[in-house]
């Protein structure tokens, strides 16, 4: 394995929002619980054992609350930036996730140049990475006149467009701002929604995908007909007046957050260093005990697809 310092890693600025979801099961004390707590704290004189050892047991799920473990969304994260970073290899996007990536990708040039006319404004594709003690990533637009930072995100189509009018700013966004403001140290940020017309290829993509579905019966053949007279217009906006393509979200600075991530990014760090340990072994050793509950491992699944490996 390639030699690495993984005590010094540092989390992608998109993935902060990860780093506070909770592992399934861990949660507060019910309010049963909680109740019973106070009593035996407020009894006078001294405490049984049992009371005792209950004050102990909703103390250490409290503290287990306050301070989780990583979830398993992080750790998948982690385990992609480490293929990255070990293997130079990135996780291939497939599907319709490939489309919206590669329109994404594609057209970040021609959104700074669409907000620059709508803002009249002359703004730059920032092209490389800034980072901290803690964290790395990279915005679109870096406004230093103004001090703030503006993401681009091209929409899909006109309905994910609309969605994000109608529903608050995705918190995966939200701390991804937060990110920004950290590193490049300014106190405000913008999220910009466009509508920017798909690439050909993309659209050409989608008439496949819509063929596809005519011919394994999934959809008629006046729908199909129909989908495909309309499928150019449906992913083009020229037509579309200016001030109607593009919606902005404000976001603010929280500077208190940061206390809370970097104390999430030095668990990262940790784990990273311990995976980057038992990748360098070549042998592992599989404990049977996790195999031993045949109510688990040998009840018959619900599909007839054949196991992996099969």
């Amino acid at each position: 394995m390639t030699k690495q310092d993984f005590s010094r890693f540092k989390v992608s600025v998109s993935e902060i929002d990860g780093l506070f979801s909770r592992p399934r099961g861990i949660n507060m004390p019910s309010k049963t619980d909680l109740t019973k707590y106070d009593k035996i704290l407020n009894l006078p004189g001294e405490r049984t054992k049992e009371q005792l050892k209950f004050l102990r047991a909703v103390d250490d799920k409290i503290a287990l609350y306050n301070d989780p473990p990583l979830s398993k969304t992080i750790i998948s994260s982690l385990i992609k930036q480490y293929g990255r970073i070990i293997y130079n290899k990135k996780t291939a996007a497939i599907g319709e996730a490939f489309s919206f990536f590669v329109k994404g990708t594609e057209l970040e040039q021609e959104a700074v140049s669409l907000l620059s006319k709508i803002d009249k404004r002359n703004y730059t594709l920032i092209t490389e990475n800034t980072e901290n003690e803690y964290l790395i990533g990279r915005c679109d637009i870096l406004d230093e006149k103004r001090g703030k930072i503006i993401d681009l995100k091209v929409s899909w189509n006109v309905n994910s467009f609309l969605i994000a009018k109608t529903t608050p700013l995705d918190k995966k966004y939200w701390y991804q701002m937060q990110g920004y403001m950290e590193i490049y140290n300014v106190d405000e940020a913008e999220v910009v929604f466009l509508l920017l017309n798909t690439p050909p290829e993309l659209i050409e993509r989608e008439k496949i995908k819509l063929q596809n579905r005519f011919m394994v019966g999934e959809i008629d053949r006046e729908k199909y007909e129909l989908d495909m007279d309309n499928i150019e217009s449906a992913f083009t906006y020229n037509n579309v007046p200016l001030k109607k393509r593009y919606i902005r979200c404000k976001v603010q600075r929280e500077p208190k957050i940061f206390e809370t991530v970097y104390r999430k990014v030095q668990k990262a760090r940790e784990w990273m260093v311990e995976f980057h340990k038992e990748m360098d072994k070549t042998i592992f050793v599989v404990p049977s005990e996790k195999y031993f509950d045949p109510e688990k491992n040998y009840t018959e699944p619900d599909t007839s697809e054949p196991l992996q490996g099969d």
